[in-house]
């Protein structure tokens, strides 16, 4: 008796029986492949294209055609050598972006990795495209990630605290949010407030504002501990808080500017420009 391998599987369209080969994978199926042949999809493609060729914009040559262009040569050279993406390539050929990857998978070509397809497309400190993330949340919208994929994270960043953390600072973090809970910087705050009458310094507005340092707070909090470089962020951090107090450049008024939520983000956003061009 034969298995089902030697079988084949039979065209829900064409009605024939043909090997496993020539039917594409699909994982929603029981048998991890569509109803339809590679042939009968194509020339249901083809058909599809000549109605609506507004829609679907590719599709103009045949398999037979595509097999003679696409060629291992070929995509070494525009893929690898000229470093273009499937989509440019499609539209040289006229051909989907979809397409070209199966080709790639073929060939035996490694397909690039998300960080080296997006590598000096955004670069650090630069704005992303307007809407880039619009069409990332709605991509994302309604995934769910699975438990295998937060058991690893939560296994990756177990331990990560204090010194093991990436994101360590020398222990400037607790100091820095501890200065800014002192009551000598609400009182600097509400200063600054009541000298710009309560009203945003960029655009006139009122009722969510914040008070921004035009030197930044990070820079003056350097400052401070290079001054006190012999008292240690975590060990004698009370004794640099008492310190803080006396501290003339926390406090100083003419450093301080009212900013509502929205000029205060741009504002953030040019600083970090700024600092990035110059590194």
């Amino acid at each position: 008796m034969r298995s089902y391998k030697d079988l084949g599987k039979i065209c829900s369209i064409c009605k024939k029986e043909k090997p496993l080969s020539e039917f594409d994978q699909d994982k929603s199926k029981k048998d991890g492949l569509t109803y339809r042949c590679k042939q009968c999809v194509f020339l249901y493609n083809k058909k599809y294209y000549k109605k609506h060729p507004k829609v679907f914009k590719y599709m103009k040559l045949s398999e037979e055609e595509l097999n003679k262009v696409v060629t291992k040569n070929f995509l070494e050279e525009e893929y690898i050598n000229k470093n273009k993406k499937p989509e440019q390539i499609g539209k040289l050929i006229g051909c989907s972006r979809g397409t070209i990857r199966n080709y790639l998978k073929k060939y035996n070509i490694p397909l690039r990795s998300r960080k080296e397809a997006m590598k000096g497309l955004l670069r650090k400190g630069k704005l992303k495209p307007k809407g880039f993330g619009d069409k990332i949340s709605k991509i994302r919208k309604g995934i769910k990630q699975s438990k295998e994929t937060c058991l690893k994270k939560s296994i990756a960043m177990t331990g990560k605290k204090g010194e093991k953390s990436n994101n360590w600072k020398g222990g400037v973090s607790p100091l820095s949010s501890r200065i800014r809970s002192l009551f000598e910087y609400k009182v600097w705050v509400g200063k600054i407030f009541e000298r710009d009458a309560y009203k945003c310094q960029e655009c006139g507005k009122g009722g969510n504002i914040e008070a921004h340092h035009i030197k930044e707070f990070c820079k003056i909090l350097s400052e401070f501990l290079q001054t006190y470089s012999q008292f240690s962020p975590i060990e004698d951090k009370e004794t640099l808080v008492r310190l803080a107090i006396s501290y003339q450049p926390f406090w100083d008024l003419s450093n301080g500017k009212t900013l509502c939520l929205e000029c205060h983000a741009k504002t953030y956003k040019k600083i970090i420009l700024e600092r990035n061009n110059n590194e």
